[in-house]
């Protein structure tokens, strides 16, 4: 039976991933973002915290742009890139005791000494983790980003429903799960030879269009979250399950429809995924003023916090494909969204409630995102990389293309106006690029092999082990073994050098 049901390959992939390193990034990441969401936005009990969110989101901004400009000026060493895990336990840790102290005491001093505390904490908490997933091919990132994602959107959850000091107290032991979690983390060895840094090559105004869009979008966010009053907008029970759940089943849609369904993936299809949910809350703002605000608000921060998902596969693609740090990419981008959310968040708190200023914010609003979609969904974005491309990473069950280099044709062509696919298999054998013609014989076709033989081969010939393989398909290692023998069988090869041989001899 050719290929692996649905069902063996999900149970594959958990039964890897227990006991893995990636399952301590992955609780380490979402205790990150539990502690983010604690001690910088309330546990979302409302739509953020007020002065103290500005106050935190503006050092975080800060922060990133700070480490984007001397990760840009002299890159840091691995020993210090690892040194980063014990700062970022130090000072998320302080900052806590630092908030339970002001709440405690009532001083608004110490409350605020704190949000500067958390707001670089939590950047260098957050950005950390760069370091990590830039190991990672693009659909484990995927996996473990989203899951992260809606873990810690349980975690959050949970803590809002808490007393504060409880709730204040369960997240004070977040940074010590994020600080073990990264240094187990960094047992995934880096990948040999280096991924070819093709964004490299990008356009200079396509990375400033990137970055604008993500800001016009952002700068939409902090508008919403204010709306219409300027001041934070209180959730009931029913709001935090919307705005927290809501995130989970985004993200376990976006694992399940990539990694489960195999289906396509695209910064386009999770671009478009967010502003549909960003345009459900505007609409509920701008239609059914009042009444409810508090379920459009709770929408626009399901839309926030998935824009937290999206930006980080997006950044994990681009800093794994180029040369540039990741703390550069991270920091510019991330920087770009917290600023601009938060002078979103300033500009309502200073307009004020009038029927004027509403009218005009909400026009705003709409604009920012409208604008946003232009520069990111253009033909003129960024383009380096299928995660960019209109196909995407995946096309109905093929090989995920992001594991070749950029010389390297891995795709699915329609060269006889049908679906047979034409992989340029022999074109890594020996470094070429050549492309193949209508009037080619694809590899697969002339030696009968499946679907998923063609997903083994691929890496096979780059001189991926199997237990790479294995992890890169969400595969049992045994299920590899298999494949190989099969291709040896049809190829009438004995050996890998015999089949880089074969594939050298038969490439287009």
């Amino acid at each position: 039976m050719e290929g692996t049901p649905k069902h063996d390959r999900v149970a594959g992939l958990l039964r890897r991933a227990w006991g893995s390193p990636l399952l301590l990034s992955l609780l380490g990441l979402a205790a990150t973002r539990v502690w983010l969401q604690c001690n910088m936005f309330g546990s979302y009990a409302q739509s953020d915290d007020g002065i103290v969110s500005v106050v935190s989101s503006f050092f975080y901004g800060g922060a990133m742009i700070a480490a984007a400009l001397l990760a840009w000026r002299r890159p840091p060493s691995a020993r210090a890139e690892r040194a980063m895990g014990l700062w970022s336990f130090f000072v998320m840790t302080l900052a806590t005791l630092v908030i339970i102290v002001g709440k405690e005491n009532g001083s608004h001093a110490t409350v605020m000494m704190a949000a500067v505390l958390a707001g670089i904490g939590g950047a260098i908490g957050g950005g950390m983790w760069t370091v990590v997933y830039r190991r990672l091919p693009l659909n484990q990132s995927v996996f473990y980003g989203f899951a992260s994602l809606g873990l810690g959107s349980v975690g959050g959850l949970i803590l809002s429903f808490l007393p504060n000091l409880a709730s204040y107290v369960a997240s004070a032991f977040m940074p010590a799960l994020a600080f073990l979690g990264f240094q187990q983390a960094f047992k995934i060895p880096r990948e040999k030879p280096a991924p070819v840094p093709v964004y490299d090559n990008e356009p200079r105004a396509s990375v400033l269009r990137f970055l604008a869009g993500v800001a016009a979008f952002s700068f939409a966010l902090g508008i919403a979250r204010g709306f219409p009053v300027g001041e934070a907008v209180p959730f009931d029970a029913g709001m935090r399950i919307v705005h927290q759940l809501g995130v989970v089943a985004l993200s376990t849609f976006i694992v399940w429809w990539a990694i489960v369904a195999r289906r396509r993936m695209s910064f386009k299809f999770l671009w478009c995924l967010e502003v549909a949910v960003m345009a459900l809350g505007i609409l509920l703002l701008s239609l059914f003023p009042g009444s409810l605000t508090g379920a459009g608000v709770a929408i626009v921060n399901v839309a926030d916090t998935l824009m937290l998902g999206v930006l980080w596969v997006t950044l994990q693609d681009v800093a794994r494909h180029s040369s540039t740090h990741p703390y550069v990419i991270y920091g510019a981008a991330w920087a770009a969204r917290v600023l601009f959310r938060n002078a979103g968040r300033i500009l309502i708190a200073l307009v004020g409630s009038s029927v004027t200023a509403v009218t005009s914010l909400a026009a705003v609003l709409v604009c920012a995102v409208v604008v946003s979609m232009v520069l990111l969904l253009s033909s003129d974005a960024l383009k380096a990389r299928p995660l960019f491309g209109a196909r995407g990473f995946y096309e109905g069950g093929s090989a995920p293309r992001e594991e070749l280099p950029a010389e390297v044709s891995l795709a699915v062509e329609d060269v006889r106006g049908a679906t047979a696919r034409a992989v340029t298999v022999g074109a890594f054998a020996d470094g070429g690029g050549q492309t193949p013609t209508p009037d080619d014989i694809s590899l697969q076709e002339r030696f009968g092999l499946s679907d998923r033989e063609m997903e083994v081969l691929a890496p096979l010939s780059q001189g991926r082990s199997k237990a790479y393989i294995a992890d890169m398909l969400f595969i049992s290692e045994n299920t590899v073994r298999a494949h190989v023998k099969r291709i040896y069988a049809k190829l009438d090869v004995h050996n890998k050098q015999e089949l880089l041989d074969c594939l050298d001899r038969h490439r287009f």
